[in-house]
Parts: C-alpha cells; sequence; structure tokens
C-alpha cells in the first residue's frame, strides 16, 4: 500500500511574536483513510504550539494521533508563538513534520523583534560649581541600547555588557557655555561633542567627561549651562534624548592682592607689587593713599597682562596707608588695602625707612622692617599668638643687641603683656635665655646660658645632650627657690648628683654621668645645693 503524503507546507513570518498558524492549508492523505495515524511534529528553533488534539511535547516534539482528516483538520489550526528575543533581532524556527516514512522540512516560520530606542539614566540638573572650577556632570549617567542583530536558524544567545552596534552620542551645550574634555571626546565649535562606541564604552566615557565653565558674566554672578545628550543606536537607529543635565557656576570674584614684601628704591621710594584678577577683564588699577587722615589719588600702577601690577610710591615722614583699586572691563571695581603702612625720612635713627605690616583679615600687628639708605633691609620681627594665650616677638636678619650679633631675638610675652623671657639665638646655634618674670619654665637647648633677672620660682628644665649650660642668678634657698629639673634617665637620685657636682671658681658645676654634658650654676656652691635639695627634681 502507498505511504501517506503531506503538501501544501510552506514558509512564513510573523513579528514581535505575534502567533501565526502555520500549518494552514497543509493536507495530510492516507490511502487507508480510515486509519489511525500519528503525526510527529519537531519544533526546531525557539517557540511553543498550541491547539487541539496535541500531546504533551518533549523537549520541542509534538504528536497529533488521528485519522488523516482528522490531523489535516487539527493541523490547520494549530497555533505556533515564537519566544521572545532582543529588540533588533530575527531568527527562523523550523516545524519539521514526520508521518510514517514521509518527513516534510519545508514548515519554517521566521520572528523579528523590532529595534527600541536606547536609553538615559542617572542624569543629574541643579549641579553647582564656583569660580570656573571644573566638575564631572556626567558621574552616575549610564547609557543602555538593548539592540542586537543577530540572523540564524536559531537565536544564539550573547552574554557580557555589550551590545553589538556602535552608538553615536552627542553632547549640545546650551546656556553659558564652557569646555568638555575626556577620552574619546570629538567636539565642534558650536559647543556640540560626540562619543562613539558601544553602551559601556559610552558610559564610562561618559562618566568621566570633565567640564570647565566658561566664567563668561558679571563677576560674583551665577551661570547656569545645560546640557542635552542624545544617543542614537547604531541598530535600528533610534535614538534617545535628556536634557536634565544643568550646571550652575557662581563666576569668581574680582579680587586684589598686594604682596606683603616691598623693595626699597632707597630716598623713600617703594616699590609695591600685587596681582588683580577679573572674570570680565581687568582694566586699569589705581592707588591712593591715606595721609593724617586724608585720601590722596597716586595715580595709577602698572598693570601687566597677566593681571601682576607694580606702583613705586614716594614717602615722605608721615605714615601712608595705600590702597589699590581695579576696575574690570564691564566697569566694576574692587579694592585692597595694602597690608602694611610706609614711612621714610626717620629722624634720630640709624634707619632711614620702615615697614609696619599687619594680617590682611584680622589687622593685627605682625611686624616691622627697617631699611638703610641703600634699600637693604637691616632686620625684620615678627609677631606671634601662641596656642596658650602667650605671644612672641621675634627679630632675625643680622640683629644686634649689647654690641653682639645674634641670628634671632625673641621676646615671650603673657596675654596680659608681660614680658617673660627673652631668647637670643647665636649663630652657633647656642643661645642666650633671659628670665624677665618669676614662675617660668625655660628648657635648655644645646650650649644655653640663662640669666635669671632675680625672679622666684624659675624652673630651668634639661634633657640629655644638653651640652654645657650656665645658670646665673640662680635663687637656691627661700620660699622662691628655683628648680634644676634633671633628666632622670641620666640621675638616679639627688645623692647620684652631687656625686658629681664640684665647686669652681665660678660656681658649683653637675656633671652628667651619661652624656658627659655639663651645667654650671654660677655663684651658687656645692654646700649650699647639699643643703637645698628641694632645688632638683626629675623628669622622663
Amino acid at each position: 500500500m502507498a505511504d501517506p503524503t503531506i503538501t501544501g507546507t510552506k514558509s512564513s513570518s510573523t513579528t514581535s511574536e505575534a502567533p501565526v498558524t502555520p500549518f494552514s492549508g497543509v493536507t495530510v492523505t492516507d490511502p487507508n483513510s480510515s486509519a489511525t495515524d500519528t503525526l510527529g511534529i519537531d519544533v526546531q528553533g525557539y517557540g511553543t504550539l498550541s491547539g487541539d488534539g496535541l500531546n504533551n511535547p518533549i523537549g520541542g516534539y509534538y504528536t497529533l494521533t488521528g485519522t488523516a482528516a482528522d490531523i489535516t483538520k487539527n493541523l490547520d489550526a494549530l497555533t505556533y508563538t515564537p519566544t521572545a528575543g532582543p529588540p533588533d533581532t530575527s531568527f527562523t524556527a523550523m516545524l519539521v513534520l514526520n508521518l510514517g516514512n514521509v518527513t516534510d522540512y519545508n514548515t519554517r516560520v521566521s520572528n523579528f523583534d523590532p529595534p527600541v530606542p536606547p536609553t538615559i539614566t542617572g542624569t543629574r540638573s541643579g549641579q553647582t560649581t564656583a569660580a570656573e572650577a571644573s566638575v564631572t556632570p556626567f558621574a552616575g549617567v549610564t547609557i543602555t541600547d538593548p539592540n542586537r542583530q543577530i540572523a540564524s536558524a536559531q537565536y544564539t544567545t550573547i552574554s557580557g555588557p555589550f551590545n553589538l552596534y556602535n552608538d553615536r552620542l552627542t553632547i549640545a551645550l546650551g546656556g553659558a557655555g564652557g569646555a568638555l574634555s575626556g577620552d574619546g571626546l570629538t567636539g565642534n565649535n558650536d559647543g556640540t561633542y560626540t562619543l562613539a562606541g558601544n553602551a559601556y564604552t559610552l558610559t564610562t566615557e561618559l562618566d568621566a567627561l570633565r567640564f570647565t565653565p566658561a566664567g563668561i558674566g558679571t563677576p560674583g554672578s551665577q551661570a547656569t549651562t545645560t546640557f542635552t545628550i542624545t544617543d542614537t543606536s547604531g541598530g535600528g537607529g533610534l535614538s534617545a534624548n535628556d536634557n536634565t543635565t544643568s550646571v550652575t557656576d557662581t563666576l569668581a570674584a574680582d579680587a586684589v592682592t598686594v604682596d606683603p614684601t616691598v623693595t626699597a628704591e632707597g630716598y623713600g621710594a617703594f616699590t609695591i607689587t600685587g596681582r588683580a584678577s577679573s572674570t570680565a577683564g581687568v582694566d586699569h588699577v589705581e592707588v591712593s593713599a591715606l595721609v593724617n587722615g586724608q585720601t590722596r589719588d597716586l595715580g595709577a600702577a602698572t598693570l601687566n597682562p597677566d593681571g601682576t601690577f607694580s606702583f613705586t610710591d614716594h614717602v615722605g615722614r608721615v605714615p601712608q596707608s595705600l590702597t589699590f583699586t581695579e576696575t574690570n572691563g564691564r566697569g566694576g571695581t574692587a579694592s585692597a588695602g595694602a597690608p602694611f603702612d610706609l614711612v621714610a625720612g626717620i629722624r634720630h635713627s640709624p634707619y632711614v625707612a620702615q615697614q609696619d605690616s599687619y594680617d590682611p583679615d584680622t589687622g593685627t600687628f605682625t611686624g616691622q622692617t627697617f631699611f638703610n639708605r641703600d634699600g637693604s633691609a637691616v632686620y625684620r620681627d615678627t609677631y606671634t599668638a601662641n596656642g596658650d594665650g602667650t605671644s612672641s616677638y621675634a627679630y632675625s636678619d643680622g640683629t644686634f643687641f649689647n654690641g653682639k650679633r645674634y641670628s634671632s631675638f625673641t621676646e615671650l610675652y603673657g596675654s596680659d603683656g608681660t614680658l617673660l623671657t627673652e631668647t637670643r639665638e647665636r649663630n652657633d646655634g647656642s643661645r642666650a635665655v633671659i628670665v624677665d618674670a618669676p614662675a617660668q619654665s625655660v628648657e635648655s637647648g644645646s650650649y644655653d646660658t640663662f640669666r635669671n633677672q632675680n625672679q622666684p620660682d624659675t624652673n630651668f628644665v634639661f634633657s640629655p645632650g644638653f651640652g654645657y649650660d650656665q645658670v646665673h642668678g640662680f635663687m637656691a634657698a627661700g620660699g622662691g627657690h628655683d628648680i634644676l629639673d634633671l633628666p632622670a634617665s641620666d640621675f638616679t637620685n639627688i645623692a647620684d648628683v652631687l656625686r658629681h657636682t664640684q665647686d669652681t671658681g665660678g660656681g658649683a658645676v653637675i656633671h652628667d654621668p651619661t652624656s658627659g654634658d655639663a651645667i654650671l650654676v654660677a655663684g651658687v656652691s656645692k654646700d649650699e645645693l647639699v643643703h637645698n635639695r628641694q632645688d632638683f627634681s626629675f623628669h622622663a
């Protein structure tokens, strides 16, 4: 007897997983019309069949059982639903029919998932900066493009964060404007920039882009730049737009600074320098002086292209306080007073000119500089407020005291202005320390000479390696006796100190048995120290 036949098979297509009837018009015949046949349907591709008479599939293999007429009827109405694929992809499923010795491969269904627009997420508005400092306005922004183009008999899975196409991303600046910079970026003079690559690359490069505001506007005002991001997919050509991102820059205010150090040209002439800046451009800098309570215009400073300026002032015997006023390209102004006063023609002094310096923020006096006739600085002194309420007043640059040269000289004052100590640094590193107030604690450096000006309760502190020190004016006895505070690492106790003490013509000398250092306690004998053991203490 002849084999059954399958006729009318064909190919068809669908979009976006719309169900189809791929076997519509297919006819199954069997010469033995009353025979019970079984038709196998092998779905080779992603998707499912549904309809009357279908037996439960095993691995995509379905069956219909009945007479040829019954199978034809049910086969005609079967529905095939493709499995969803990524956007901008297609695949073709083969539905193979098998009846006895007859196999038919002609039924195919192609499914196409159309492209979708990419997405832009994580953009932020209202970002701020100041004085044209650069920012990363797209940090945290993510580009996604799910479109993938794959043509095959079966859909093939692709792993990883990459889409197969290179997208084209443009960034258009609006408003105040500025400049973008970063890897992969190309730009035009019209404020439009471009990045190209897959979504992962675009996200990485976009995240790192830096924006520097143009800084054009009234100094001190705010200027906002907007950003329109457009990503065009390489698959399907659809685009996504986002105009959320914005950055507001507070433009730098005009500024004038005057350098704290002046150059004495001689004969009362001083050259003062400084810098002026403005986002609107510096047009000129004018100088005025306050003399005897009256303001005098001194003229314009010499202005350089980089904003620096200089001015030579001719000063008399009355102190001058100088003010420098900058005018910008839009007529705005900014002023700053010089952090010093100048005076020349000083009488009854070995110096011809003087500069008194002040803290520009607090107005606190910070020091003086005296000048010789040839313009050289004789010495400078500096005022420092210490954290414990005391203050130091230090001189340097070849200062003379009592006919001797010292590298520096520091006076320490209490919070009430009382002079506490004077420290004179010699050029060899040794010091002369004078105690001017009671109850002071002075510490030896190396080869120091201490002079106690009859002040009680002075604590002289010696640490290992103090060298050969001298203490003059030591008060050994009485209620206000002084103390020699020695290192416990070098002396075990008072008896140990006295064992290493001997009298000399100038006083008692204490020898350090560990370091070899020595202390001369001038005008005090060993016997006095023996009978005044309260004069000793020890520190770690």
